[in-house]
């Protein structure tokens, strides 16, 4: 009997014990988004660079010592050089004044960074994707003054197509993006897929907190992004919902960096509205 007693207990001590090591297992996974080596960001306008972004983790989660020093970027059109990029600031690179690009161009751009250790991380060549024209849109007031719901209309061509929305408030002058997620362009919600309306014509509705003023001006643009642009936003999405949650399942970042983590993406298309 005593010794039944005892191999009962070795069972139920080992029954929690394996339980607790799967879950501090969870709970302590490293999420590869946040924890990769070298992370570059970045997008190329119609006829402007956007602000590169390269760091040691994703944004908006960067701190000081995410900064990698004594860094040269360049920027790439069909493998020539065309323009060196200035450090703004400890994590971000850009041009002033503005470089001005060739709308027209069919060019495969590369973004490529050249660490002081002799390492490179670039993103694989991208071409600008084809304009999206916005029918129009609707800006509607909800009985909560702070809110308004964008109602935006276009037509989805027939080809597969990947889309982002981004809408911006003029503060002081200035556009500022409302969904501010950082040195991202888009936040992780704005991207989606034409699953549901492919080929025809498609509204998309977003609710927003634009503040107390009740005549604002807004700069809303729909982008077509490359599949890569879209399944690294949508990765990055699945991973912040498993960090928050601890218990979900972690996922694969999607990417198009060469010897790093993150995405370049290309755009055209921009549209300025003014509520009534």
């Amino acid at each position: 009997m005593k010794r039944l007693v005892e191999i009962s207990f070795l069972i139920v001590v080992l029954f929690f014990s394996l339980t607790s090591c799967e879950i501090s297992k969870t709970i302590d996974l490293e999420l590869p988004s946040y924890h990769s080596k070298y992370v570059l960001l970045g997008f190329i306008g119609d006829s402007t660079i956007h602000n590169i972004y390269f760091g040691k983790t994703i944004p908006p989660y960067s701190e000081g010592s995410d900064t990698i020093t004594n860094t040269e970027i360049k920027l790439f059109a069909d493998n020539q050089l065309i323009v060196a990029l200035e450090r703004i600031d400890a994590n971000t690179y850009g041009t002033y004044p503005n470089f001005l690009l060739d709308s027209n161009s069919n060019a495969f751009f590369k973004f490529e960074a050249n660490l002081i250790n002799g390492e490179k991380v670039y993103n694989k060549p991208i071409q600008r994707p084809n304009k999206v024209a916005i029918d129009s849109v609707q800006i509607l007031y909800s009985q909560i003054n702070m809110e308004r719901t964008f109602k935006i209309f276009f037509t989805d061509p027939k080809e597969k197509n990947y889309y982002a929305t981004r809408i911006e408030i003029q503060k002081d002058g200035d556009y500022v993006p409302i969904n501010d997620d950082s040195y991202e362009l888009f936040s992780p919600n704005d991207i989606f897929d034409d699953a549901l309306f492919n080929g025809k014509q498609a509204i998309i509705s977003k609710v927003i907190l634009v503040g107390f003023n009740s005549k604002n001006k807004f700069r809303i643009r729909l982008f077509t992004i490359t599949e890569e642009t879209f399944q690294f936003y949508m990765s990055l999405k699945l991973n912040r919902l498993g960090y928050r949650d601890f218990y979900n399942p972690t996922f694969e970042v999607m990417t198009n960096i060469e010897n790093g983590t993150g995405c370049i993406g290309a755009y055209r298309s921009s549209t300025v509205y003014k509520e009534d």
